[in-house]
């Protein structure tokens, strides 16, 4: 039990009067009601969000249990309010019914209290810098959860769900995310997902899982910026001749499938034009990490004097924030498993990602 400065224990209640001012600073006041006109329903907007952010960070390992401690606080919060529901049952489906128009209006909300409150740290070098990177979570096995979420078969596994996310690396605040199946599903399919939600110029940050053709053309395309660390298995060119002015840090990303190539056909020459797209033309940075190793990072920024290779160094180090984000969810609040055994009751089955929200980030 925590305890004040003079050595009293403190109490759960002691605690509502922050947690009613913080979900007032944190909701947003129109859209989601704390009140119905009709009487019979017991679950409205405001009180499925808070009851839904309570369970997320209650350290509970049932979902009763976490229900359960998260409608006793809501309670706490608002004595006077006419009371939800008692049962987790009831919450279930009142909170399937009304996830996407929650989770929509909440993510776009949410994106611009984080703009207000990064406005200090916004910009990181004079670049808006936002990392990704995705993780697994385990799902109870059931066979309604294996067919929904499907297997990975490695080490007799269960099922599995992949959760990709966007952060601001300025601020270190969740930015947006996307979910779904560990079958037929990818970092890279759910990145695509979130393009949009990026606001121009931004720089994405990323690891070597994130280096496809298709997926870094999509954000050059859209006016982005990439720093992203690349492995072995990335062929890149040079000396094509094919940007304006080649330097020593020039290089192209042109697999041969773009070039109108293909590796069955022993790389034969394409006889038309069908089929063949133009290469990347990226800024290849080598680089050494603490142990000596060679770090190799690719950026669509050319010209150096607006990002220097210490710079960049120093910058790409910055997406370390995300995997402390990761083992704080997973091992320090201990959420490393979706709870359900019921498929449309678990994150990613009703709503894959939140960035299908319409709302443009600015």
């Amino acid at each position: 039990m925590p305890r004040r400065r003079n050595g009293a224990s403190s109490s759960p209640q002691s605690y509502y009067p922050q947690l009613r001012d913080a979900m007032s600073q944190f909701l947003p006041h129109q859209g989601l009601p704390l009140l119905c006109g009709d009487g019979r329903v017991r679950w409205t907007s405001r009180m499925l969000a808070m009851v839904a952010i309570f369970m997320a960070w209650s350290p509970g390992r049932t979902l009763i249990d976490r229900f359960t401690a998260a409608r006793q606080t809501t309670v706490g919060i608002y004595p006077t309010r006419k009371r939800p529901g008692q049962s987790h049952e009831g919450f279930s489906k009142s909170l399937a019914t009304h996830t996407a128009a929650i989770i929509a209006m909440l993510a776009d909300h949410w994106r611009c209290r984080a703009r207000q409150i990064a406005s200090g740290c916004w910009a990181v070098q004079g670049w808006v810098l936002f990392g990704v990177d995705g993780s697994t979570f385990q799902c109870p096995r059931t066979v309604a959860n294996e067919t929904a979420f499907g297997v990975t078969g490695k080490n007799n596994s269960g099922p599995q769900q992949l959760l990709t996310c966007l952060f601001h690396v300025g601020s270190g605040l969740l930015w947006g995310w996307a979910r779904g199946g560990i079958q037929g599903s990818s970092e890279r399919s759910q990145l695509r997902q979130m393009l949009h939600l990026l606001p121009a110029n931004a720089m994405l940050l990323a690891d070597a899982g994130f280096s496809g053709y298709e997926l870094l053309r999509s954000l050059l395309e859209r006016g982005n910026h990439v720093l992203i660390r690349v492995g072995a298995n990335v062929t890149l060119l040079t000396k094509l001749g094919y940007a304006f002015k080649e330097h020593k840090q020039t290089v192209y990303l042109w697999p041969l499938s773009k070039q109108g190539r293909h590796r069955g056909r022993k790389g034969k020459m394409p006889k038309g034009l069908k089929g063949v797209k133009p290469p990347l033309v990226l800024r290849l940075i080598r680089l050494k990490d603490a142990k000596g190793r060679p770090v190799c990072l690719l950026t669509s920024v050319m010209d150096k004097s607006k990002l220097s290779d210490r710079t960049a160094e120093r910058m790409y180090c910055l997406r370390w924030g995300i995997e402390v984000m990761w083992r704080s969810l997973k091992q320090t609040m201990g959420h490393h498993k979706v709870l359900s055994g019921t498929p449309p009751r678990s994150p990613g089955t009703r709503l894959q990602t939140e960035a299908g929200s319409t709302t443009p980030a600015h």
